[in-house]
């Protein structure tokens, strides 16, 4: 088994604190990456229209094997209808219209 190092890093360059696994080959680290990505993506997407996420994954050696990045953003084509509108009965503004 080899130690592998992960390490994310964010929009603005910052970089987190590695974490070590130990793994079978190369080829297990590049996958393991893909899935901890994923997952931390879906944590992070929630409410945000852009977002950038890298992570870094290095042999114990230091030498770098994997960088997988996701980039999501987000374009909001409408309004969020959940709020009462001014125009609808019982909405903001109809106090005492009836």
């Amino acid at each position: 088994m080899t130690r592998f190092c992960f390490r994310f890093r964010d929009e603005v360059g910052q970089e987190t604190e590695e974490v070590e696994l130990e793994l079978p080959s190369c080829l297990a680290a590049i996958k393991e990456a893909s899935r901890i990505l994923i997952d931390m993506a879906r944590d992070e997407i929630r409410d945000r229209t852009d977002f950038h996420l890298s992570l870094i994954v290095r042999e114990e050696s230091g030498l770098s094997i994997v960088e997988s990045s996701l980039r999501y953003s987000a374009k909001r084509l409408c309004e969020d209808t959940s709020q009462p509108s001014i125009a609808e009965p019982g909405g903001i503004g109809n106090e005492g219209s009836e």
